[in-house]
């Protein structure tokens, strides 16, 4: 097992220099408000490309050593829900190493290998498709590697706007029902406190039309015309990666440029069709409707974003027609309705749903699969549609589970909003595309106006639905086996594949406003296309998340012979098209042994707080948060129990949001405890409900005899350097700017000192 040196200075960092009296250690902030304490992701730069309805992508991480001793850097961090991640290389002190694509475990151990060998290495994880992990083994004092992540992906295109959507942060995860905790959950930064890494973004936008007009949502820009293209970039060069970077923007003609594009290798040819159905009928009136209003008022929804989720229910609430009925459901740690079964639209019944809106507060943790199972166990009457728009961040670890569930539920069709500015676009997406319905993020710097009209707008008129694509003449495999029902001016987008080239008919057939649809194109398959392999690696992807939504069981590890096929089925796909699945991974090392005997420590890269996320104050200032994470009952502090919580398990509980209790329990008497900004009594943990033992690696707790450990402390105090030694343990080195600890202990003596209510963790040192 590895060491995980994470940072427990953030523990208790503030904008304050003072230190309370019974508080841990403090450490201040540098002068340009950065953190005063080493961390080794120095900086990210963006570079995009977008032609048409695509873009190409370039990541690049820039990892650096300003420690004394070789260091292994984990960083978790997201990409967009639907990007085909299909290249890899390492730069080396100027070597570069082209990562290769290979079975997950394989690239796993190819990685340890190197790393136990004193090689530089880098592995690369998808744990979600929007969540990865990047691993960097071996990086000597004073060295940088530089990692770069390719990807491409299709821009979201509606109402005559394209969206490009670049996510910065993961934000904090409700990880109870995860099945890999630690996997989505970095530690994260204290409110307040940012990291030392800053984000560089450059994108050039070739619509093959001028840019007519353009909407940065939460970022400041530069850009520039060059021609028909336009040039844009971040204003801020140490820009804080703590939301999503969102551009939208409109081209002359409005209209999505109808095209065929075809590529051809050694695995055969590959091709994208982009189709508009025509304008649907307004004449023609939707049935009668049964609405469900769902709400997200967890603690992660703390001040703003509840605001902005009211804003837009009221919103919608208006858009009621005489002859719907409604009904309000909201969840948290448990799941409620308003009435019994849904109501008729009228006057008093909108009136008393208005004021139940108003009224909610944020507390608890996000239970959606809860509140999908509410909804899913009631009844639909008779003759009317049932429809679900759902309001939330997305901040839980069950994904797969949810949308296991959103697939049973054939009687309803689901909307789903995303509130905040780095919500969870994954299962916002996944969730409509199963519900058959439409997905919106409404940031928390904008109305809720332009969501509001387009789903009313949506529900108003037709949908082209039971959609397929074929292809006459031309034997081919599309990537899935239908396509997402279709809303006005939403374009068709799907791909394919064909063994041989040939001339033949696609074919485009669906139910438009319930009478048949189709549409027919002549195309030529060649021997040999010039679209370039994105379109190969955005077809593997397609159908990677086509034989995914099969069974999300798969996804999730399931043991199953079901699960086992898919996950076979995946794999051979992405390995053949050489992108990232959640079954397969990059991994590159450099051939050369730089730290011999490969002893290293790791450290887990913190992330900033997502921008916007008030996990424990009141304000509704989006700018004030003032906790993490929701604390147990007896606990003063709960931004600080959350944090510790994370980083004393390695960051498997970091983010997690606590069961209950509303997020406000009662506060100790003064004499009893002291806490300023995010300080953190020590009387404090020792009321957290954590077993102590568990404090420890468990490959730790197998162990027998002497151990080389490193400890992460709340302080560096001279006491607790003398409880450590009075439990046992031997001193060799102390990182004053962690602050951590390196020495031998005995197995024996392990439990006792776990005890000590100043060690946070204890890991193994390789």
């Amino acid at each position: 097992m590895n060491v995980i040196s994470t940072t427990v200075a953030l523990l208790s960092l503030a904008q304050a220099t003072t230190k309370p009296a019974n508080c841990g250690e403090m450490t201040s902030l540098a002068t340009d408000g950065r953190a005063a304490f080493s961390m080794p992701l120095k900086n990210t730069k963006v570079d995009a490309e977008v032609t048409g309805i695509g873009a190409r992508v370039v990541v690049t991480q820039t990892f650096q050593n300003t420690s004394k001793t070789p260091l292994e850097a984990v960083y978790t961090f997201p990409l967009p829900a639907n990007a085909a991640v299909d290249r890899l290389r390492a730069d080396v002190g100027g070597r570069v190493i082209e990562g290769e694509i290979r079975k997950k475990e394989e690239a796993r151990a190819i990685y340890n290998h190197a790393r136990a060998n004193g090689q530089v290495a880098a592995l690369l994880d998808q744990e979600r498709p929007n969540i990865f992990t990047q691993s960097i083994a071996n990086i000597m004092p004073g060295a940088e590697v530089k990692v770069e992540i390719s990807y491409v992906q299709t821009l979201k295109y509606e109402d005559g706007e394209y969206e490009f959507n670049f996510p910065m942060v993961v934000g904090p995860r409700n990880t109870m029902a995860a099945p890999d905790p630690g996997a989505i959950a970095p530690p994260t930064l204290a409110p307040g406190v940012r990291s030392g890494a800053d984000v560089q973004l450059h994108m050039t936008i070739d619509a093959g039309a001028p840019v007519v007009s353009f909407r940065p949502m939460l970022h400041q820009v530069r850009a520039q015309r060059s021609g028909d293209r336009l040039v844009v970039d971040l204003a801020k060069a140490n820009e804080i990666p703590n939301r999503d970077f969102i551009f939208r923007y409109s081209v002359a003609g409005s209209q999505v440029k109808e095209s065929f594009l075809t590529h051809a290798d050694e695995n055969g040819g590959t091709f994208a069709v982009l189709l508009t159905p025509p304008k649907p009928d307004a004449t023609i009136r939707a049935g009668l409707r049964e609405i469900y209003f769902v709400m997200d008022q967890s603690g992660s929804q703390e001040g703003f974003p509840l605001e902005k989720s009211k804003e837009l229910t009221l919103a919608m609430i208006d858009q009621l027609r005489s002859d719907d009925t409604f009904n309000v459901a909201t969840f948290t740690t448990t799941n409620n309705t308003l009435w019994p079964e849904a109501v008729p639209a009228d006057s008093a019944h909108i009136a008393e749903a208005k004021r139940f809106v108003k009224g909610l507060q944020a507390n608890g943790g996000t239970n959606i699969l809860g509140v999908v199972n509410l909804v899913n166990s009631l009844g639909v009457a008779r003759g009317r549609d049932r429809i679900v728009l759902l309001n939330t961040d997305g901040y839980v670890g069950d994904e797969f589970e949810i949308l296991q569930e959103v697939r049973k539920a054939q009687t309803s069709r689901w909307f789903t909003f995303g509130i905040g500015n780095s919500v969870n676009q994954f299962l916002i997406d996944a969730m409509a595309a199963e519900g058959r319905g439409g997905s919106e993020v409404v940031t928390l710097a904008e109305t809720a106006d332009r969501a509001v009209t387009r789903l009313a707008k949506r529900l108003r008129t037709p949908v082209l639905t039971d959609v397929q694509l074929s292809v006459d003449g031309v034997q081919v495999q599309m990537a899935g086996d239908a396509v997402n029902d279709v809303y006005a001016d939403q374009p068709v987008v799907a791909y394919g594949r064909y063994l041989r080239p040939g001339r033949g008919k696609v074919v485009l057939t669906g139910k438009l406003g319930g009478q048949p649809y189709r549409r027919e194109w002549d195309a030529d398959f060649p021997a040999r296309g010039n679209a370039g392999s994105a379109i190969s690696s955005l077809w593997a992807r397609q159908r990677v998340d086509h034989l995914l939504r099969q069974s999300w069981t798969a996804a999730r590890g399931g043991k199953t012979e079901e699960a086992a096929a898919i996950e076979r089925q995946v794999t051979d796909v992405a390995l053949r098209h050489h992108i990232m699945s959640p079954f397969t991974s990059f991994v590159a090392v450099e051939p050369r042994v730089v730290n011999v005997g490969g002893k290293q420590r790791q450290v887990r890269v913190p992330v900033d707080m997502a921008d916007g996320v008030d996990m424990g104050g009141r304000s509704s200032d989006r700018k004030s948060m003032n906790g993490l994470a929701l604390a147990p009952a007896g606990t003063q502090n709960g931004a600080t129990y959350g944090l510790i919580q994370g980083l004393a398990r390695g960051g498997t509980g970091g983010g997690g949001f606590g069961a209950g209790g509303g997020g406000k329990a009662a506060a100790k008497p003064a004499s009893t405890v002291a806490t300023v900004n995010a300080g953190v009594a020590l009387s404090d943990l020792a009321a957290a409900p954590a077993k102590p033992f568990e404090k420890a690696a468990k490959s730790l707790r197998e162990k027998k005899g002497k151990l080389e450990v490193s400890i992460r402390l709340a302080d560096l105090k001279d006491e607790t350097l003398a409880k450590l030694k009075k439990a046992g343990f031997k001193l060799d080195e102390k990182d004053k700017a962690l602050p951590v600890v390196y020495g031998t202990l005995d197995a024996k003596d392990l439990a006792a000192l776990c005890k000590l209510v100043e060690v946070l963790a204890v890991d193994p040192i390789e």
